[in-house]
């Protein structure tokens, strides 16, 4: 019997990472057989369960009438988990949204990266062995500044380029300023405003949408509770990149709309390529106003929220 935790890390890498075997045992110090022995042991202690399934007709459907209704290129569903473990979905989300990314990324590219936990598990089931030197990846908002730093936009642009090999800009500021003035002054900055620069010549976008306000589902807004107090009055279905906007797709009022540090969203509407990686119950409201409001040309979400996508 091998440990949970090698067990865990083992299948993540060859389910999730697609390493091979030999790498696998050369990244965990042990022997290729100790590895087959081990997802051995993941799939009989259900650890890991292999479903195979053919494309259902339903999801063919469900595929269609969101691209119609949405004027989507691209729809890519996947199974909703049981049970409905909110980071496990993402997880799988992430996946998904490796697959088609890697299908449609272009050379010479400028691709714009949000932030949050789904973006980071759709970077790390990037292959390692991917390279493209000639994109370069761009942060679409500031940092928060405040728990979560992983999930930051710039590191998890750093993260991305290290994995692809490419060029990467940083954007040097907060997503949220202290003032309307603070917020002038960081845009004046040259680092700062070199970076902004890129948003207007963005081919591809990648990032999720948020779910409705409060401080249990924004910790890193902890600081600024009233704003999420006010948004959610203010009728806010969740974020788009910072943005909270409400179920008619306008930006709801606030003193935030003043001092945050984000690519604004008339200008990320015209990215020819939007990735939006989205699911789960808490984010069907705001993932179908950034659908209405045309924030997405690749969707990847689940069976149980696409359902509720359908009108």
């Amino acid at each position: 019997m091998y440990p949970k935790g090698l067990i865990l890390k083992t299948a993540e890498l060859y389910f999730y990472k697609k390493f091979p075997q030999h790498l696998i045992a050369k990244e965990l110090g042990i022997s290729v057989s100790s590895v087959s022995r081990i997802l051995t042991q993941a799939v009989r202690d259900e650890i890991v369960r292999v479903i195979i399934c053919d494309i259902d007709k339903n999801y063919q459907e469900i595929t269609e009438t969101l691209k119609q209704t949405y004027s989507l290129k691209e729809v890519v569903i996947i199974a909703t988990p049981a049970p409905k473990e909110q980071q496990y979905l993402k997880k799988l989300l992430g996946k998904a949204g490796t697959d088609i990314f890697l299908k449609i990324i272009q050379l010479n590219s400028y691709i714009g990266i949000g932030a949050g936990g789904t973006v980071l598990e759709f970077i790390e089931s990037l292959n390692p062995f991917a390279r493209f030197p000639e994109v370069t990846l761009v942060p679409l908002l500031g940092g928060w500044g405040l728990g979560g730093v992983a999930y930051e936009a710039n590191n998890l642009v750093v993260t991305m380029a290290e994995l692809l090999h490419c060029q990467y800009r940083l954007l040097f500021c907060p997503a949220i300023t202290g003032s309307k003035k603070a917020r002038q002054l960081y845009l004046q900055e040259k680092a700062v405003n070199s970076t902004l620069e890129f948003w207007k010549h963005l081919d591809m976008v990648i990032f999720s949408t948020g779910p409705e306000p409060s401080i249990e589902k924004y910790p890193q807004l902890a600081a600024f509770e009233d704003l999420l107090i006010d948004a959610s009055k203010d009728g806010a279905v969740g974020d788009i990149l910072g943005h909270f906007i409400n179920e008619k797709g306008t930006e709801v009022p606030g003193y935030l709309v003043d001092r945050l540090v984000s690519i604004p969203l008339e200008l990320l509407r015209s990215v020819p390529t939007k990735i939006c990686i989205s699911g789960g119950n808490a984010k069907v409201r705001s993932l179908k106003t950034a659908l209405r409001m045309g924030m997405v040309d690749v969707l990847v979400s689940d069976f149980e929220t696409c359902l509720s996508l359908i009108p």
